[in-house]
């Protein structure tokens, strides 16, 4: 049964933890544990939300992993365009947090990430065709050689200058996806979307 949501454009989204008993959801700007360091307008209470063909899209490459003994765990889906903005105000502003720098973008100034991709000005979350997953095994999330949200070549998802259990975990991750119908972002190993 679905679980229909309108989101600000009128877009029929879904609730992926309706649709995926499984996965295994970890919002990560619901929280702090994000590269701005603090819960992101538009993620209070907000369930994890994508459009109904990516659902069944995700649907289907869960059932397949979880034959071969893997889960997903999701850290962003659906995104609000108050985050959108949030996120280019945050890249726009000064450098204040040098823990947070050394964390997330270490070898680019803010503003870069921006020029450089890293952060969207149009993001293809906000219309519901987009999720940031890592995959897991017996719960825990395999090693992809980067943490999620590192803004740097490192998270290139074919970047040769990581180990070689890091680049096969993150072919894993892509072959199984992509097999299944959606594209992988090749800056982000944990980026994909539907095909449009």
């Amino acid at each position: 049964m679905h679980e229909e949501m309108q989101d600000q454009t009128n877009i029929s989204l879904v609730d992926l933890s309706i649709e995926i008993p499984t996965l295994i959801i970890q919002q990560k700007y619901a929280s702090t544990d994000n590269f701005t360091g603090r819960p992101a307008p538009g993620y209070e209470n907000l369930k994890p939300l994508a459009r109904p063909e990516l659902a069944s899209i995700l649907k289907g490459a869960t059932g397949e992993l979880e034959e071969q003994g893997y889960c997903l765990i999701l850290y962003d889906a659906f995104r609000p365009l108050k985050t959108v903005q949030y996120f280019i105000d945050w890249a726009s502003g000064p450098e204040n947090n040098h823990d947070l720098k050394a964390r997330f973008y270490p070898h680019l100034p803010k503003k870069q990430l921006l020029e450089d991709g890293y952060i969207a000005r149009i993001s293809t979350h906000s219309k519901g065709l987009a999720v940031d997953v890592t995959l897991a095994q017996y719960g825990r999330p395999l090693e992809m050689g980067t943490a999620f949200d590192f803004f740097d070549p490192l998270s290139h998802t074919a970047n040769p200058n990581i180990s070689r259990e890091h680049q096969q975990n993150r072919q894993l991750l892509k072959s199984f996806l992509e097999n299944h119908g959606l594209k992988n972002y090749s800056k982000e190993w944990w980026h994909f979307s539907l095909r449009l």
